[in-house]
């Protein structure tokens, strides 16, 4: 048995307690002592059990326990109301307490490379939440909670089996980046026009096969990646994407390109490899005079 006390560092003046990558299996009670920590980092271990002593610490700003072998989330860490970011990522649980939702204070939580299939409707409770990772999980639709996080700014959804988006995408109008990679989209709704504030869309190696019109209303959107999809064609109003940078369409079934592309005066990179052109489109001349590089 491994414990913690020999190797630890426990920062008195700060009430920091870090005891990452040791290979532990339990924590020595020692050094949870006492309920003033206001950062508990236990990164990289082998905990199989949850140390309850954690719940103790009731000023709690940061809680590191991830890349562990835990198989619960214990309903207690609904004590920890002045966490701000929970890393519980790479673990082995099948469900989310419903005490997650008094984490009312929680900006960042990560959830990733679990056994999740679903989230608590109380996730919703969440106002401050401005970063959420559930990638790498077995999520087949995105919890109706999600969409209740108005204030959320990144979302990641990677590596999933998520296969539709509903119209209550557009309620995250704060949301800058989305990354929905890995999944089994076979379209986009056309309320994600919603996403004024969108920067990074990323919905690589799905089976989308067309985009809504209203997509050209993402005016924010820098950064865009559809690569391994099954899009036929772009709409012309794709073309109204002023602001966007960057574009891989990446094996797709692409044989043409709407002619609006050459007005996108910002697009700095473009990548058409692996799609379906028996002939040059003539609008990348345009583009490349602009000075975007060009991949065909």
């Amino acid at each position: 048995m491994l414990h913690q006390h020999t190797s630890s560092t426990v920062n008195a003046s700060t009430a920091h307690l870090d005891c990452d990558g040791q290979a532990l299996t339990q924590i020595d009670p020692r050094a949870l002592q006492g309920s003033q920590l206001r950062k508990i980092s236990l990164y990289d271990n082998r905990l199989t059990v949850f140390p309850q002593q954690i719940f103790n610490h009731t000023n709690l700003r940061v809680l590191n326990i991830s890349c562990n072998q835990l198989t619960q989330l214990p309903p207690q860490i609904g004590a920890l109301r002045q966490l701000e970011m929970l890393d519980f990522g790479h673990n082995q649980a099948t469900q989310v307490p419903v005490e997650i939702g008094q984490l009312t204070r929680l900006r960042y939580l990560y959830l990733s490379d679990n056994l999740f299939s679903d989230l608590p409707t109380t996730l919703g409770q969440l106002s401050e939440l401005r970063y959420l990772n559930v990638t790498d999980n077995r999520l087949t639709a995105v919890p109706a909670a999600v969409w209740q996080l108005g204030n959320l700014q990144e979302l990641r959804l990677y590596n999933n089996a998520i296969s539709s988006l509903p119209a209550a995408i557009g309620r995250l109008t704060r949301l800058r980046e989305l990354h929905l990679m890995k999944n089994r989209l076979s379209e986009l709704p056309a309320a994600i026009a919603g996403l004024t504030a969108l920067d990074v869309l990323d919905v690589a190696n799905n089976a989308i096969e067309r985009l809504p019109d209203s997509f050209g209303q993402l005016s924010q959107l820098r950064e865009l990646n559809l690569r391994f999809n099954a899009l036929t064609h772009l709409p012309e109003e794709f073309c109204q994407l002023a602001a966007l940078q960057s574009l891989d369409l990446r094996a797709n079934r692409l044989s043409t390109l709407p002619t609006g592309l050459a007005a996108m005066k910002n697009l700095r990179r473009l990548d058409l490899r692996w799609n379906n052109f028996t002939q040059y489109p003539a609008v990348l001349d345009s583009l490349i005079e602009q000075g975007c590089l060009v991949h065909v």
